[in-house]
């Protein structure tokens, strides 16, 4: 029993540790903005493409060890240096047409490399896993980076971030409470129905408490949505984001069972992967970025 509590005791402080740590690694370096988010995000992307790559090995499918994480990281690349290109006058093709070019790019070499490779099995399936990679995380993360670009970006990012990590919270504390009926027991069998709805009233309690401390002890005043909306508008964003997240979930828990794996990695002491971390953040970011856009015109 005493052994027990040790092991449980540093399991506990390891975890605290690393979520404090890749919490304010977030907070931190999108106050910061520019280059260091940049960095940041491009870096994610690296190491989250090298995460699915492994999982995909395990299916023993090849999606390419170095190919499919370099595709992944153009996305950010490329609106990272969206300010650079524009101010050398280079502003044609503009930014949708890279990144429509840089997708029929993925697709050409993804093909051109299971031809020449020419696999005896799994070959269309080395070219689809690759490509749907590509997509779920290059350009996925890479709308976290254009939400940063909005105006009061800083804010924007805050409040995703708030919006998921109360959504976690409190998911995880009524599922433990009260949860009686599984929310999707094949995939993952701990979360249950209560537990999910706790966390839209989460997303929605996030989103709120962000705004709040936005205003009260930050002191940024931006002219984010954030600050200027509603709070019916604040509530639909909280809650639509929120159940976006919790469907990225169970997307990268189906992913983990078809694997075959528990955790994605082992990056992060006590919680896995990058991708078990981010999971949620994959596809709630471009939906709190089109959100946002959309949100912005409704009076």
């Amino acid at each position: 029993m005493e052994k027990q509590a040790r092991l449980f005791n540093k399991s506990f402080l390891t975890r605290t540790v690393s979520a404090i740590l890749y919490g304010g690694a977030w907070i931190g370096l999108s106050y910061l903005g520019g280059n260091f988010f940049s960095v940041f995000i491009t870096s994610i992307v690296f190491l989250m493409a090298v995460e699915y790559v492994s999982l995909m090995l395990a299916r023993e499918i090849d999606a390419g060890r170095w190919i499919m994480p370099l595709c992944a990281v153009v996305y950010p690349i490329i609106i990272w240096g969206q300010p650079l290109i524009a101010s050398h006058g280079m502003g044609s093709p503009g930014v949708t047409e890279r990144l429509f070019a840089l997708g029929a790019g993925t697709v050409l070499v993804f093909f051109s490399r299971s031809i020449i490779r020419m696999p005896e099995k799994n070959g269309f399936e080395e070219v689809t896993v690759g490509i749907a990679g590509t997509a779920y995380i290059g350009i996925a993360m890479s709308h976290v980076l254009l939400l940063r670009s909005c105006p009061g970006g800083c804010d924007l990012v805050w409040a995703l971030l708030g919006i998921l990590w109360m959504t976690d919270s409190l998911a995880y504390i009524v599922g433990i409470a009260i949860g009686r009926h599984r929310l999707a027991p094949l995939l993952s069998p701990k979360k249950s129905i209560e537990g999910a709805v706790a966390g839209v009233v989460g997303g929605i309690l996030g989103i709120f408490l962000v705004r709040y401390l936005t205003l009260t002890v930050t002191g940024t005043g931006s002219e984010s949505l954030l600050v200027s909306a509603p709070y019916w508008k604040l509530a639909v964003l909280g809650a639509g984001i929120s159940i976006v997240g919790q469907v990225g979930d169970l997307a990268e828990s189906m992913i983990k069972r078809w694997a075959g794996v528990k955790d994605s990695g082992h990056l992060i002491p006590g919680h896995g992967g990058l991708l078990d971390r981010m999971d949620s953040l994959l596809f709630a970011g471009p939906v709190m970025y089109y959100g946002i856009r959309l949100l912005e015109g409704v009076s």
